[in-house]
């Protein structure tokens, strides 16, 4: 596919084939059905589902496979994403009620929400942002990403951390006090 997603491929006509791959599909939750008939007189049903699943998943191969399975067909008529990750719709802001920059989530509380945390003492948080090495005793080797957070409630950068000492995987600029 050449660095080209699949869905961009096939609106532009071309055929597709994904390579099988494992997913989780936590919840799968049939909230309604519709009986009804097309215009040739076929006979259908729609299903209201709720999928709670693993990233990457596509709920329209998901669709195709469960009908193919049932030996009935199936595809999807409408798709809603209401979360990913930590973040659910209800939280978003409504593009109606939005005048000039919206109302954003601090770095930081993202970060917790996705990320372990450590907690930066002030010159700890110096020193990590101009990209040194600080000692962390007591935390747990750990590939990253890990948050780091100043005393003011600042993400200061992902780090990864490797026998109690921090290594920058990014930092962000901080805003000149």
């Amino acid at each position: 596919m050449a660095g080209k997603r699949a869905y961009d491929l096939v609106r532009q006509g071309e055929t597709v084939e994904l390579k099988a791959r494992e997913v989780l599909i936590a919840t799968f939750e049939v909230l309604g059905a519709v009986r009804g008939e097309d215009e040739a007189g076929h006979p259908f049903i729609d299903l209201d589902v709720r999928v709670e699943c693993s990233s990457g998943t596509y709920i329209r191969a998901l669709a195709r496979d469960l009908g193919f399975k049932l030996g009935v067909g199936g595809h999807l008529t409408a798709l809603r994403r209401t979360r990913i990750g930590a973040f659910h719709v209800v939280d978003a802001s409504e593009l109606e009620k939005l005048e000039g920059a919206p109302d954003l989530l601090a770095p930081a509380e993202v970060a917790r929400a996705i990320f372990p945390v450590v907690n930066l003492a002030e010159g700890q948080a110096v020193d990590l942002g101009h990209g040194k090495k600080i000692e962390l005793a007591g935390h747990p080797d750990h590939a990253g990403p890990v948050a780091a957070i100043d005393t003011e409630d600042r993400l200061i950068g992902l780090i990864s951390i490797k026998k109690h000492l921090s290594r920058v995987l990014v930092n962000f600029p901080q805003e000149n006090s």
